[in-house]
């Protein structure tokens, strides 16, 4: 079960989920070194596709949330220090210019499409930016207050 989510992940263009999955089936099966090394080989695999992180802006407080876009070739991160950005994962580039929130944004993802992103910040802001936002320095976005009833 955990190898079928994985790969369905993999597919999914979410390696980096993927492994989580592909980690825990190794470790239910210790003991058996031909399983061993066929998760060996997959866990190997299924990370020379994750993407990496080269070369880093900064946001001037600790970073809460951050998600790859679906293609790999961009990070959205989410901040303390009340904002989101895009950045270009090969040069480390931000495609954005701080999306400002009330409070710190504790929560990040793009759409499956990879061409808008959301953000939510800890006060229940919840943001969405749309593909002509992915200029740089673009901030325009959609907010919506979200409420949760607990």
């Amino acid at each position: 079960m955990h190898v079928q989510t994985g790969e369905r992940l993999v597919h999914r263009h979410d390696p980096l989920r993927a492994l989580l999955f592909f980690i825990e089936a190794m470790r239910l099966e210790q003991g058996d070194a031909a399983r061993e090394e066929i998760h060996r080989r997959r866990i190997g695999a299924t990370l020379q596709i994750v993407p990496r992180l080269s070369l880093m802006g900064s946001h001037a407080d600790a970073v809460l949330a951050g998600e790859f876009s679906p293609d790999g070739a961009r990070l959205v991160t989410g901040s303390v220090d009340r904002t989101a950005r895009v950045w270009a994962v090969r040069t480390g580039e931000p495609l954005t210019g701080p999306l400002r929130h009330d409070d710190s944004v504790e929560a990040v993802c793009f759409s499956p499409d990879g061409k808008r992103f959301a953000t939510m910040s800890r006060d229940g802001v919840a943001r969405l930016a749309r593909d002509w936002c992915l200029k740089p320095r673009c901030t325009t976005r959609a907010s919506v207050r979200i409420a949760v009833a607990l």
